[in-house]
């Protein structure tokens, strides 16, 4: 499911990984492609809500069980 961002566990982490993919990955690379980069962006948007929540969550601000956490995760 995180072809791109396996192992992520913080949204500093991810802003971290997302800059470098997007380096590599950027059309106007070599190596670059438009689909690649949009996988990219759906990744991470994706991944960004789900940490921005569990961080809200660990907060006290939000309460999200486990089930919820996997539908997000699902979504595509």
């Amino acid at each position: 499911m995180n072809k791109y961002f396996a192992g992520v566990k913080t949204i500093e982490e991810l802003r971290q990984k997302y800059r470098e993919l997007l380096k590599k990955y950027h059309p106007d690379n070599e190596n670059g492609s438009v689909d690649v980069t949009q996988e990219i962006n759906t990744e991470y948007d994706r991944l960004f809500d789900v940490l921005s929540q569990e961080k809200h969550a660990d907060e006290g601000t939000l309460s999200m069980t486990i089930k919820r956490r996997m539908t997000l995760l699902r979504r595509s």
